[in-house]
């Protein structure tokens, strides 16, 4: 159903742009991951996916986690769905 890659994004520390007061050098903002999940539709099951698909926006959510939402092709037809969602570290995604 759908395949996943790990990206990392970096937010904004607390200390953007000054010196961190601990090491004495610009701190590195936490890193984020970002998954990236590619889903292949049978149209014959259409409602059998979106109750998956908000299903799994609600656990992405209630385990800390920040879904971005589906994305699927705006013209022509198409059998392929995307999706995004972001924990906040590698620690928490994988809890």
């Amino acid at each position: 159903m759908g395949t996943g890659n790990a990206l990392r994004n970096r937010r904004r520390c607390q200390h953007a742009g000054r010196r961190h007061p601990r090491a004495g050098r610009p701190c590195d903002p936490p890193a984020v991951i970002t998954c990236h999940l590619r889903y292949e539709i049978d149209p014959d099951r259409i409602e059998a996916f979106e109750r998956f698909a908000r299903r799994w926006m609600e656990l992405v959510e209630r385990h800390g986690g920040t879904h971005h939402g589906y994305f699927l092709p705006s013209e022509g037809a198409s059998d392929i769905a995307y999706a995004l969602f972001s924990f906040p570290s590698l620690a928490a995604y994988e809890r």
